[in-house]
């Protein structure tokens, strides 16, 4: 294959936009013969299409070396200056040229074009009048005329006139391409989908399957969201034009928006064989894996971008995005802090620093934040897209505000929350919760289930409503439903846990409080709750272990009393009762501390100060059941019978049966039998009974003895009673 042979299919390549493969071509051609100018000039012309215009300058200059009146060449070092915006370097070429051949249609346009640019429109005009007065036909020269006074007029923006010139041109020749193709560009630009569509279809009937008016008709469609459409027209340029970076970005990008993520991945990955620094195929590409939920993926990508681009806002913007999803919250908010110092008024990066903020507990903070995202908001006409942010800045806002105990200013926020969004459930939720409704709320989740309900935080709150009202079934299905929707989410693994538990399924739920805490050691209510199990199980020393756990997460009153039950347990009263004091010194007021106190005052021997404690109890809750059966049991062991009796009878009455202890009905049979009153004997041992099977789960080894064997006792001492 000779030089010329190289050359015609380095054509050929370059209308078909082959750009790589007509470099090589003339580049081969340039080896045959270095002194080839056509070789060297066209090498400089892909080189400018593919926007590398400092090689392209090389080329050019190097043909004129060779040939130094080489117009052509020329014209080539003037449109390379002039994609540079170096107008007045790119006029001198231009003048050049013109001065080797002063009818050069492209070095008088590229000369207006400079002119125009410098601010001489005088001159530019001049140009175009000069260009109209050359030896052409008058019908080519008023086309000419009307083409580049329209084309000045579409660079200053002003397409209604420059559509007005292009009409001219196409009145006198119907079959002249660029009319049609710049008159859509500027229908483009005014909105004006359908007349663009119609003009690029009469170009293509005469440049048929021209890349650009293909490319121009691809945008269209993507821009009325008929990405179909669209993808039709840019698997058409990729399938011709292989090479093209742009085509190859645009078909991925319309298979992003018809969420064929995996596809849309493989036309990002063409586009970086070509270019691996494509940033914005780079950044598309993390955005597919991020929608495709592989977070690892997209995190690498975007830092990929970072080590390219540092300051790359959007890079930044995105991983801090992903790593908010992945709950990494410190990492998070360090990125959302690097696009803010990039770009402080980026409002997404404050609303999400916010919400990081938010889930660090950094409250005050986060209401920082949160105000400043609603106060830059609010600077201009509210945008669709920004209110369902600004509801969610206003209803957290008004979440911590209530936590601070700022009732008005909690409720002044979820009320506008509800002022941009009536159906914002959260809100209509919270305002209610501060009214304590807990009705209205059932009421509001249950009208909407269908709807908003399917979000975790709602399902929450109507489960722990249901949970409150002792509706544990029901409360249990719904922690069910928002552990399907988030396997890992805490607080559903948690709520079903104590439904279980409350549903006397005690093994069952010691197994959650442990899928609780393999997510989260430190979670003290699982920690908590499940020492509670322990201790009913017997398992002391474990049931302590978890109670210490749990109070270097959080002392409170609450660790005191229930390591003093434990205490109680293990019969070490006076430690139990040092805790009890504790907690008393705390809160003078607390029944469970007097409670314990007192039993740990009985277990001492000292019945007259347990009475006096469970006196204290029954002054704040005259039908408090706990302090009734405790103080029956210490008159009894004070023989104080007649008063016993009353009291476990005045407990018994107070609760449905399902309420009742076995253990306390036992020694109140034994009361009733000590003094000879057997007439209920036969109906609580039998209610005691059907107790024990539902009760003896959570009891002791040594509770369990007691009960067995006193009801076999009294049924074997009272045979006639039991016939």
């Amino acid at each position: 294959m000779d030089e010329k042979d190289l050359l015609n299919e380095g054509f050929t390549y370059f209308d078909k936009g082959e750009y790589q493969i007509c470099l090589s071509l003339f580049n081969s051609a340039i080896k045959m013969n270095p002194n080839c100018k056509e070789a060297h000039l066209n090498k400089g012309i892909v080189l400018n299409s593919l926007n590398k215009m400092s090689e392209a300058i090389k080329s050019f200059e190097k043909c004129i070396e060779l040939f130094p009146k080489y117009s052509s060449a020329l014209i080539g070092l003037g449109n390379s200056y002039l994609k540079l915006e170096n107008y007045e370097k790119a006029l001198t070429y231009f003048d050049q040229a013109l001065n080797i051949k002063n009818n050069l249609p492209l070095a008088l346009e590229g000369k207006c074009i400079c002119l125009y640019e410098l601010k001489n429109k005088e001159g530019a005009v001049k140009i175009v009048d000069e260009l109209c007065n050359k030896n052409i036909k008058k019908e080519n020269k008023d086309i000419i005329q009307y083409l580049i006074k329209g084309n000045l007029a579409k660079d200053e923006n002003n397409f209604q006139k420059a559509i007005d010139y292009y009409n001219k041109c196409i009145e006198i020749n119907k079959e002249s391409f660029e009319p049609y193709y710049n008159r859509a560009l500027c229908e483009i630009d005014l909105n004006q989908s359908q007349k663009a569509l119609n003009d690029l279809d009469q170009a293509l009937k005469i440049k048929k399957d021209f890349p650009e008016a293909l490319d121009a008709k691809g945008c269209i469609y993507f821009s009325l969201n008929n990405f179909s459409q669209a993808l039709e027209y840019f698997n058409q340029l990729v399938l011709k034009y292989n090479t093209n970076e742009d085509y190859h970005f645009k078909k991925g990008a319309t298979l992003f928006e018809l969420k064929k993520y995996e596809d849309a991945i493989k036309s990002l990955d063409e586009v970086l064989k070509l270019n691996n620094n494509n940033i914005k195929s780079l950044i598309l590409k993390g955005n597919c894996f991020d929608k495709l939920n592989k977070a690892k993926d997209a995190l690498e990508i975007y830092e990929q971008i970072i080590s390219i681009d540092k300051d790359n806002e959007l890079a930044h913007e995105y991983k801090a995005e992903n790593l908010l999803k992945e709950k990494k919250y410190e990492d998070a908010l360090n990125e959302f802090d690097i696009v803010i110092n990039l770009n402080k008024d980026n409002e997404n990066a404050i609303f999400y620093k916010a919400l990081c903020l938010n889930k660090l507990n950094k409250k005050n903070d986060a209401i920082e934040f949160y105000n400043k995202y609603i106060n830059q908001i609010k600077q201009n006409p509210i945008q669709e897209q920004n209110k369902e942010n600004l509801c969610i800045a206003y209803y957290n806002t008004g979440l911590i505000l209530l936590e601070n105990k700022d009732i008005d200013k909690a409720k002044e926020y979820f009320n506008k929350s509800l002022e941009l969004n009536n159906n914002f459930l959260k809100a209509k939720v919270a305002l209610n919760s501060i009214d304590n409704n807990s009705n209205e709320i059932l009421n509001l989740l249950e009208e909407d289930k269908d709807n908003n309900t399917i979000d975790e935080s709602l399902l929450l709150i109507k489960a722990n409503l249901l949970f409150e009202k002792e509706k544990f079934n029901e409360a249990f299905d719904i922690y069910e439903k928002i552990i399907d929707l988030n396997d890992t989410n805490e607080n559903g693994l948690l709520g079903v846990a104590n439904c279980l538990y409350k549903l006397n399924r005690q093994d069952a739920a010691l197994k959650k409080y442990d899928k609780v805490l393999s997510i989260n050691p430190t979670n003290f209510n699982a920690l908590f709750n499940k020492s509670i199990i322990l201790t009913e199980k017997g398992n002391i020393d474990e049931a302590l272990n978890l109670l210490e756990q749990a109070e270097k997460i959080s002392a409170n009153i609450n660790i005191l009393i229930q390591k003093g039950i434990c205490l109680l347990k293990q019969e070490k009263f006076d430690e139990a009762i040092n805790l009890f004091n504790e907690a008393i010194n705390l809160d003078e007021k607390n029944i469970k501390a007097h409670v314990g106190k007192g039993q740990g005052l009985y277990g001492l021997n000292k019945i007259k100060e347990s009475i006096e404690e469970y006196d204290k109890v029954l002054n704040l809750e005259n039908d408090n059941k706990s302090a009734l059966i405790s103080k029956a049991n210490s008159l009894m062991k004070n023989n104080e019978k007649e008063i016993a009796v009353e009291l476990y009878k005045k407990s018994i009455e107070l609760n449905d049966e399902k309420k009742c202890n076995c253990v306390e009905m036992i020694n109140y049979v034994l009361c009733l039998i000590e003094m000879k009153k057997m007439d209920d004997v036969r109906n609580i041992i039998n209610m005691t009974e059907r107790l024990y099977e539902k009760q003896k789960i959570k009891m002791t080894e040594k509770e369990k003895n007691f009960v067995e064997k006193n009801i076999e006792k009294i049924k074997r001492k009272n045979k006639r009673l039991f016939k």
